[in-house]
């Protein structure tokens, strides 16, 4: 392999962590600031591939980056979601249901459900969260 084809190939092994972690932090609901202190544990414990970002001015760290990365999951995401309804040909129902977060603060979450002809089964996808101007529902 080519010093390039190396370089490629490590790249794409970070990117791949990259974004396991921050799928991680996502679904542990930590905060995606918590990002740099994750990637420098994982550096410490040997996680070998993740140095190809620390030179030049793109390391992949700032908060920026990691919450585009996953604006970017979220889209590929949403995108399948519809995409599963729409093959499915079926009926499908949105629901929407009032409900307060640990601020205190009222919202809307809204949820679809459809039947997933591969799986035989209906499925539940979370749609959006969107906060209450006036508190109700």
């Amino acid at each position: 392999a080519t010093a390039f084809q190396s370089l490629q190939e490590k790249s794409a092994f970070a990117f791949q962590h990259i974004f396991r972690f921050i799928y991680w932090l996502c679904m542990e609901e930590i905060s995606l600031k918590k990002y740099s202190s994750l990637r420098s544990l994982m550096l410490a414990s040997g996680i070998q591939g993740l140095d190809v970002f620390s030179k030049g001015n793109a390391t992949y760290t700032s908060y920026e980056f990691i919450t585009e990365a996953v604006h970017a999951i979220a889209e590929v995401i949403e995108s399948d979601t519809i995409g599963s309804l729409r093959s499915s040909n079926g009926p499908f129902a949105i629901m929407i249901d009032e409900c307060v977060d640990e601020a205190n603060v009222s919202e809307l979450a809204i949820y679809l459900r459809g039947f997933d002809a591969s799986k035989r089964e209906c499925v539940t996808y979370f749609a959006d969260i969107r906060p209450l101007q006036n508190g109700s529902a």
